[in-house]
């Protein structure tokens, strides 16, 4: 090993006796436990000012993804929505498109949501109305494939498809599932409902949509 190499590590041995004599090892201890605590606050802080723009950009709904997008967090009547593509649960290719030629009744749900699965019957029978009355009732399913799990055994009156992604999941403002929305051919919302339908709820979903295509016939 080189001298001088040998004479710089004794003189750092050296100062860190030094500094140990004067200081002390308790008060060493408690200056680098002081600084950690200090670098975590500072890191605290840093990530609490993101999640307040975060939360700020929410309130407002400026979503950069869709901009444009204005008013409440959650969807509300007369919102627009854009147009999407994703994939059934079959791996297909699937496109929602708003070109004034289709009526679409979304329930989004997941696999997971005890609530969901507790409203899939009633969701089947609303599909199996829409289908007669001209609409397209489609699910999204928020937890994709996983969503076979509860629609694999069962004659279903309507298609599911994956949410394709966080993007068009806060276009379309989903706060809570359940969620069914009725969308005119040009992608303004119709009607929403969020939670568990109740027997006038279905009637007045079953109603809207009948009115709905014939309006747009």
């Amino acid at each position: 090993m080189p001298l001088e190499s040998t004479k710089k590590k004794t003189r750092i041995h050296a100062s860190l006796r030094e500094v140990i004599r004067t200081f002390g090892m308790p008060n060493i201890i408690l200056t680098c436990a002081v600084f950690i605590a200090l670098v975590f606050i500072g890191v605290l802080y840093r990530e609490n000012n993101k999640l307040s723009v975060y939360n700020k950009m929410l309130a407002e709904s400026k979503f950069e993804n869709w901009p444009g997008l204005s008013g409440t967090p959650a969807l509300q009547v007369d919102d627009i929505v854009p147009s999407f593509d994703t994939i059934n649960l079959q791996q297909q290719f699937v496109k929602i498109s708003y070109d004034n030629s289709s009526t679409y009744l979304f329930f989004i749900f997941s696999s997971r949501c005890g609530s969901c699965v507790k409203q899939l019957s009633n969701w089947n029978h609303i599909a199996a109305k829409a289908k007669v009355a001209g609409a397209i009732p489609i699910g999204i399913a928020l937890d994709g494939s996983e969503a076979l799990n509860v629609l694999r055994n069962d004659n279903w009156n309507f298609d599911t498809i994956a949410m394709p992604s966080m993007a068009v999941q806060r276009a379309y403002r989903v706060v809570a599932i359940p969620q069914i929305m009725l969308i005119s051919p040009l992608g303004t919302v119709d009607w929403v409902h969020r939670g568990e339908l109740t027997g006038r709820e279905i009637d007045e979903v079953i109603s809207r949509v009948a009115h709905l295509s014939r309006r747009n016939r």
